[in-house]
């Protein structure tokens, strides 16, 4: 019979660290647990076991981790902390509308000197977004045909726009084209709604026309105390056509009593401003004597004043024999002056 080969014994393999099972490492695991016994000794004599305990099973456990393999040792040297990522470059903060509508409004400012076209596209982008100053000034450029084909309905439309808006000059434009039937029929109650609101606001004109809606009845019930009130807000404001309408009122002395200085005074306020018919007044008021002196030489000035604006009465004034002689007495004096 033949023998049986002796098979080499395997020996288990060893699934734990080799350099922690080998003999130097049981050994200086035996030298630990020694200093630690030592230790213990003395801290039963100095009566501090409880302290000792604590840190001795605390080292155990970490002897029979790292004698499995489940612990490394806390190396010494830090590791290098990773580089901050730079920050990515902040960019530039969105515009607001308010800012973009600004610069929109701003290309058509700067384009309306030499490119009345190029104006209106870039009014008409801002007006489209709310901008209420490019609102008012498509609308103008609608109603005199600049740089677009005339539309007194779409500057009726951009003008009412604005005016909602509470932009008080374009209320008082809707106010002129619906009592003049501009783009839109004929509408005094209208004009006279939108004269109010824009004269709440202080604006001048409006106030003034709408007082004379209520001295004629015009659009709202007739109202010569409301009509002397406007009157003097706008002439307050130095609008000569409210200063002469008030001239007129304290001249005919209907709705308050009748007082012809106050008349002369407003008179002279609005004549000083060019107003054509306060100037025919003040010669009116010269001629015969109405509040102040006779003075056929005052009353020829203000007269031809009027008559170069071509004032209807004033053209006929200057033909009357003595307002002719006084022009020609003031002419030889003027040429002796010279």
């Amino acid at each position: 019979m033949r023998q049986k080969q002796a098979r080499p014994v395997r020996r288990p393999e060893n699934t734990g660290n080799p350099e922690r099972t080998g003999s130097p490492f049981l050994k200086l695991s035996f030298c630990i647990l020694a200093l630690c016994a030592a230790g213990l000794i003395q801290a039963g004599k100095t009566g501090a076991l409880d302290a000792f305990m604590s840190s001795f099973k605390a080292r155990v456990a970490f002897v029979m981790a790292y004698m499995s393999g489940e612990n490394e040792p806390v190396s010494s040297v830090p590791k290098p902390r990773p580089k901050p990522k730079p920050e990515p470059e902040s960019e530039p903060a969105p515009k607001t509308d308010q800012e973009t509508l600004a610069e929109l409004f701003a290309l058509g400012k700067e384009c309306y000197a030499h490119d009345k076209k190029r104006a209106a596209a870039w009014f008409s982008k801002a007006a489209k977004r709310g901008h209420v100053e490019a609102q008012c000034r498509l609308a103008d450029m609608y109603a005199r045909a600049e740089g677009v084909e005339e539309d007194m309905a779409l500057a009726l439309e951009w003008f009412r726009r604005a005016g909602e808006q509470g932009n008080a000059t374009a209320q008082y434009k809707v106010g002129l084209m619906c009592m003049e039937g501009a783009g839109q029929p004929q509408d005094m109650a209208q004009a006279a709604q939108w004269f109010h609101m824009a004269a709440l606001q202080g604006h001048a004109r409006a106030q003034c026309d709408l007082g004379v809606m209520y001295a004629e009845g015009m659009g709202v019930p007739r109202d010569a105390a409301q009509a002397l009130d406007w009157f003097r807000k706008a002439a307050a404001q130095g609008n000569a056509e409210a200063q002469y309408n008030l001239g007129v009122m304290y001249a005919g002395g209907e709705v308050v009593p009748q007082d012809m200085t106050q008349a002369l005074d407003w008179f002279r306020k609005a004549a000083g401003q060019g107003n054509a018919a306060a100037q025919n007044y003040l010669g009116i008021m010269y001629c015969n004597g109405y509040g102040i002196a006779k003075d056929r030489h005052e009353a020829a000035r203000w007269f031809q004043k009027a008559a170069r604006q071509g004032q209807r009465n004033a053209l006929a004034a200057v033909r009357q024999e003595e307002i002719v002689r006084a022009m020609e007495e003031d002419a030889g004096l003027d040429g002796q002056a010279r």
